[in-house]
């Protein structure tokens, strides 16, 4: 258990470390040399373009750089599922279906005794609620014969 513990925690500290320097190097491509607007309009017109291509640089960085990352970080999962924790959870799944399948097995015969037992007494409560309306039903049949 302890091994699992080790193994889950270096992935976590590799994946805060990988972040944390894309992040840093993220920091020193940022630009510094812009001015602030000196007129009204000059802000209007910056706002009004950013705006503008918003929508496409969010686009743009979520598929250059946030969708590979995720993608990666999706196939380093799933090779993780598939070679350490999916042959265990199946083992275990075919343990636990064992154990109900003979639970079932031993209680099959009074499952079914219940059952026929349950229907015999809705065919009985039927019976008992229904003998006007079947008679009802059939004089309107006769009815309409004739």
């Amino acid at each position: 258990m302890k091994r699992y513990f080790f193994i889950i925690l270096f992935i976590i500290v590799i994946f805060v470390f990988g972040f944390w320097k894309y992040s840093a190097a993220q920091q020193n491509q940022i630009p510094t040399s812009a001015e602030a607007p000196e007129t009204l309009e000059e802000a209007k017109f910056i706002l009004v373009e950013l705006i503008k291509n918003l929508p496409s640089a969010v686009k743009k960085i979520f598929i250059e750089e946030a969708l590979p990352i995720w993608q990666k970080m999706y196939e380093k999962i799933k090779s993780f599922w598939n070679i350490y924790i999916s042959a265990r959870v199946k083992i275990l799944w075919q343990k636990i279906k064992t154990t109900f399948e003979k639970k079932i097995e031993k209680k099959a015969p009074v499952i079914e005794k219940e059952f026929e037992k349950e229907k015999q007494e809705l065919k009985k409560e039927i019976r008992e609620k229904t003998p006007g309306i079947m008679k009802k039903t059939w004089e309107k049949l006769k009815k309409l014969i004739k």
